[in-house]
């Protein structure tokens, strides 16, 4: 059990290897997925697994700056990060907030 679900047992977590493998474990209202986007190979693809799960809300958070953790891939703008969740085929309102060193992204999904 980790940490987060000893202190929020109210809450699903989920450890899923590779982002194609996140749309078994179904469709949510509230999704949040904090600190793990820069450390994936492949974070086109997580996030479009997370918007497919993704039944209401969404909320992303990840470093805008280098910190030392060395398992880190990249860094992103607020522009690179909204160009991740902003798709025509899944209508939702982004928004990106920069505060201390992170970015915090929701989608809302309107359609």
């Amino acid at each position: 059990m980790t940490m987060a679900a000893m202190f929020f047992k109210h809450m699903k977590f989920f450890l899923v290897p590779r982002p194609a493998d996140l749309v078994r474990v179904g469709v949510f209202e509230g999704v949040v997925c904090s600190e793990v986007l820069e450390h994936t190979a492949d974070d086109a693809a997580l996030a479009e697994a997370l918007l497919r799960i993704t039944a209401g809300t969404l909320a992303v958070t990840t470093p805008w700056t280098r910190v030392s953790d060395p398992g880190h891939l990249r860094v992103y703008t607020e522009r690179s990060l909204r160009a991740l969740f902003e798709r025509p085929s899944e209508p939702g309102d982004v928004r990106v907030e920069m505060r201390d060193k992170f970015l915090y992204l929701t989608y809302a999904r309107t359609g």
